[in-house]
């Protein structure tokens, strides 16, 4: 099953008549005709007494059987590839892809190795998603599609659809549930290690299909995202408001209470980062393109480290500024700056997992900058060399005296410093610019304007413009799909997370050793903000209540919620894709039912809000029916049409000498049967 084929495989002629056979055998309801007249089931009840043998469970056996076979789906999957779309096409093949024993241990190795035989795979499966499923049950046509009573044309298209779609689609929902329990959390991380591959798998039906089943059906997902949002959201209020308070207000009882809750909502995103690194070690093309070479992922630990560093440097000065009246530091400020810059981008890489519209934004704004890469090179280029120039002709000409007078001594005037020539031709080619007082000394000063102007202002501006609405709109016309792609990394992304926690503490090392880890990083916190944050509290009698009341108390709330919170992720990560309604707690003493049922209980109460914030399914409402098919079969077909038409004859032809057989048979039964012993 982890075989990878480097040719195509040979399907011989006889293997392909057996298979056309049983796919005309299930397609024409004229052969059991045939066969109930010749006596085919009165001769099955004679041979099996009162087993009552029908075609039906027979063909059933045979598609049960073939399902069964190893690989035998994969095998069809390297056959010629016009030979491959026929095959795939005949509905005895369906039936056997509709069983879930067809897909074995060889999907995961097919798609590391052959993605592009897997993904073809994946898609051949979408079909079945069709409310026919996939041509195998024939569905009555409406003739008045637009039919004043609507609800009485439901009704009766209700009571007029065949009894075999329930089957047909209770058999499909089998084989979703198995491929969901199975296969989808390994296929989705190998389908993250890959943009391209990502970008491809947002197309598939099948896959955005059971990604919103994920998100729907599992409460972990859903209770680890709307927690993600809960915690972003506190972060940045609080983290503005401490700011705000100490750097302009100076409020006291806000500054203490918010940097605590900034504080802990950062070890929050810490404790995740974490978790989500050891789960990707061990597994080097995941951890290379989710941990190593992803910048969103850079910009997060950057957001963590910026933010504790600055609460850390603020409290610091904060015992001071409220003793003396001292004025803020101007570093405690430019860490201020830079920790909201990078909250900004880690709030926008949350973001744009749940909005198509983020997503296209930053996917225009990535493709803008890959294009603009050689753009950037030549106007640096041309920058540096006219600010060149200036420095050359412009230190002369307007310099109120020589820029340099005696050997050595050079001049404080502002024209004769090299930045000051590198800034003008920047905010020159902004379009601010005084050409009176700067390029009007001399012919040649005005000619160096004019080439400025005409080339960087008019030219590459012009050109910038034009490269950004090209990528603009390219990122437009894939927004869908790079909006699904980013909710597929999304999910794996998730599924890691639950993969390691799901992981037993007591008899795995690593898990222990993991455990530990995330526990000594919360308790190292909760200590430095205990000691080092009461120490730097401004010792007076005035406040009414004292500070270090306040800084413990929410101290202990933000404690409680951190420990609340991973328990109730350590609960339900052993929640699995293949027990999603199970809710029960069993084999568990009192207490660790109570535990589970207050951490399931507040499950209940933040699932809504992650659930309006990930928004409507992605799962594409393409539907194939069966017409599509016959179409496309034709289309396959043209250039085999002349044997298509010798196979249907010999069919035929076998088919009258299976009921002459059968007849045959009945009769010497019933004259045997008359016969005296």
């Amino acid at each position: 099953e982890r075989y990878i084929p480097e040719f195509e495989v040979p399907l011989s002629e006889d293997v392909e008549f057996l298979v056309r056979l049983f796919s005309e055998v299930i397609d024409d309801d004229s052969y059991s005709d045939d066969i109930d007249h010749a006596g085919f089931e009165t001769f099955a009840e004679d041979i099996a007494g009162e087993l009552h043998v029908k075609l039906h469970d027979v063909m059933e056996r045979l598609i049960l059987g073939f399902a069964s076979v190893p690989a035998f789906v994969k095998t069809l999957l390297f056959c010629e590839e016009t030979m491959a779309n026929r095959i795939f096409r005949l509905s005895f093949v369906r039936h056997i892809m509709l069983e879930k024993e067809s897909i074995g241990n060889w999907l995961i190795p097919l798609l590391k190795e052959c993605p592009n035989k897997a993904l073809e795979y994946l898609d051949i499966l979408s079909r079945f998603l069709s409310d026919d499923v996939y041509g195998l049950v024939h569905l009555p046509r409406t003739e008045n599609k637009f039919s004043t009573n609507s609800s009485s044309a439901v009704e009766d298209q209700e009571e007029t659809l065949p009894t075999e779609l329930y089957f047909e689609q209770e058999k499909r929902d089998e084989l979703l549930s198995h491929v969901m329990s199975t296969h989808f959390v390994p296929m989705i991380q190998v389908i993250s290690c890959s943009e391209q591959l990502q970008l491809r798998a947002a197309k598939i039906r099948l896959i955005l299909h059971l990604v919103d089943r994920y998100f729907s059906k599992l409460r972990f997902p859903l209770s680890l995202v709307s927690f993600d949002l809960i915690f972003h959201l506190l972060l940045t209020v609080s983290f503005q408001v401490a700011s705000m308070s100490f750097l302009l207000n100076f409020e006291e009882y806000t500054y203490v209470a918010a940097s605590q809750v900034a504080f802990f909502s950062a070890v929050y995103f810490m404790l995740r980062e974490c978790t989500q690194l050891l789960s990707s070690v061990g597994e080097w093309s995941s951890f290379k393109s989710n941990i190593l070479f992803d910048p969103w992922n850079w910009f997060d630990w950057a957001s963590i480290v910026v933010t504790i560093a600055s609460c850390v440097m603020t409290d610091k000065e904060f015992d001071a500024t409220a003793k003396d009246d001292a004025p803020v530091s101007l570093l405690v400020r430019k860490y201020t700056a830079a920790a909201t810059f990078f909250q900004l981008l880690h709030l926008i890489g949350f973001v744009r997992k749940s909005n198509e519209h983020v997503a296209v934004l930053i996917m225009s704004l990535a493709l803008v900058l890959h294009n603009l890469r050689w753009f950037f090179v030549v106007l640096a280029l041309i920058l540096v060399s006219f600010a060149q120039m200036f420095v050359a002709v412009l230190s002369a000409e307007n310099a109120q005296e020589p820029c340099v007078d005696n050997p050595g001594n050079i001049t404080q005037d502002p024209i004769c410093n090299i930045e000051t020539h590198y800034k003008l031709a920047y905010e020159m080619m902004l379009g601010d610019w005084d050409a009176e007082e700067m390029f009007s000394r001399s012919k040649f000063s005005y000619t160096m304007f004019f080439l400025f102007t005409f080339f960087v202002t008019l030219i590459m501006t012009n050109i910038l413009i034009a490269i950004a609405c090209d990528s603009y709109a390219e990122a437009k016309e894939q927004g869908p799909h790079i909006f699904r792609a980013e909710r597929i990394g999304m999910c794996a992304e998730i599924s890691n997370i639950q993969k390691q926690l799901r992981r037993s503490i007591f008899t795995d090392r690593a898990c222990l050793v993991t455990s530990i880890g995330l526990f000594a990083i919360v308790f190292s916190a909760s200590l430095y903000s205990s000691v080092a944050s009461v120490s730097t509290l401004p010792k007076s009698d005035h406040y009414a209540v004292s500070l270090k009341t306040v800084l413990i108390t929410v101290m202990i709330l933000m404690l409680c919620l951190l420990f609340t919170v991973w328990g109730l992720f350590l609960v339900i990560a052993r929640e699995g894709p293949d027990d999603e309604q199970n809710r029960n707690v069993s084999h568990s003493s009192r207490l660790v039912h109570i535990l589970k049922s207050y951490f399931l209980l507040i499950v209940d109460m933040v699932t809504p809000l992650s659930r309006a914030y990930i928004g409507e399914n992605i799962e594409i409402k393409d539907d194939h029916t069966g017409d599509d098919d016959d179409k496309d079969e034709n289309k396959a077909n043209a250039a085999d049409e002349e044997d298509v038409k010798n196979l249907g004859t010999q069919i035929s032809e076998l088919k009258k000498e299976v009921a002459m057989l059968t007849a045959s048979m009945s009769i010497l039964l019933d004259q045997h049967s008359r016969s005296p012993p």
